[in-house]
């Protein structure tokens, strides 16, 4: 069975995309809150609201968070290295 989406593993796929020699890399906020459903599934706005749903944490508690403070500087380090 796979592993599944866990924190440890939304981690290391971000660290490693620092480390490419990309110029940019985006890490989206939904992986960040381990949000397991899908940003933008096909179909219209009246079938599925693509891009409209919210954020399950508030963007300051967030950012506030030790765990997240750790994290994104550990991105900043994997970036400059």
């Amino acid at each position: 069975m796979p592993e599944s989406f866990t924190r440890q593993l939304m981690e290391r796929f971000s660290y490693y995309l620092a480390r490419s020699g990309s110029q940019i890399a985006g890490i989206q906020l939904e992986d960040c809150m381990m949000i397991d459903t899908p940003v933008n599934v096909p179909g219209t706005s009246t079938e599925y609201p693509n891009w409209q749903r919210r954020l399950t944490e508030n963007l300051e508690s967030f950012f506030a968070s030790e765990e997240n403070k750790a994290f994104f500087n550990n991105l900043t380090q994997c970036r400059k290295a």
